[in-house]
């Protein structure tokens, strides 16, 4: 569902202008990558202020049974060197055990006018033994940016896993709640 609890992440820079087009910008800066996932900020800024942007629709009601999705939302999404994939647009729930394919689950935000910036977490970390780089994807109609890929080399991020660091332990945490599934998108 999200970094784990008391321990600060290992930093991989990136300082990736993931797409561009002459309506915005998407950024990501960093990875906070920790041993079972990582996380980053993605940072839009378009040139001048266009109040009908809204690239992860904060003032709109979430996707829930959309059979379209919107074309003023900006899309994300991993893609681990075996295929498997995780996308900003896809559903998750919560259920015992481990999902069975990778997560990306958007997390705080906020924004509007000509800046706007969201946190995304990916469960889980990509295979330390890949060859190939994950992919991080993006693609925004709204604003004429193709799909759009920048490679992630997999030893970097494990290279930043081995930094993080467990500065509280979980022990004090209570266990999830078991059995029901929850469909929150």
């Amino acid at each position: 569902m999200g970094p784990p609890e008391g321990t600060l992440p290992g930093v991989l820079a990136l300082e990736c202008m993931l797409a561009r087009s002459e309506r915005a910008v998407v950024w990501v800066s960093h990875l906070d990558v920790y041993p079972t996932g990582f996380g980053f900020e993605v940072v839009v800024h378009a040139p001048e202020r266009d109040d009908e942007l809204d690239p992860f629709e904060f003032g709109h009601i979430r996707r829930r049974a959309r059979a379209e999705l919107p074309a003023g939302l900006l899309r994300l999404g991993v893609q681990f060197p075996d295929g498997s994939k995780a996308t900003n647009t896809g559903g998750w729930g919560t259920a015992p055990g481990a999902p069975p394919s990778p997560v990306m689950r958007s997390g705080n935000g906020g924004g509007g006018g000509r800046h706007w910036r969201q946190e995304q977490w990916v469960w889980p970390l990509p295979p330390a033994d890949a060859a190939e780089p994950t992919l991080l994807v993006c693609e925004w109609p709204a604003v004429g940016i193709p799909l759009t890929t920048h490679e992630l080399d997999v030893r970097a991020i494990h290279d930043a896993a081995a930094r993080a660091e467990v500065v509280f332990g979980d022990a004090h945490l209570p266990d999830p709640p078991a059995g029901e599934v929850n469909e929150i998108w």
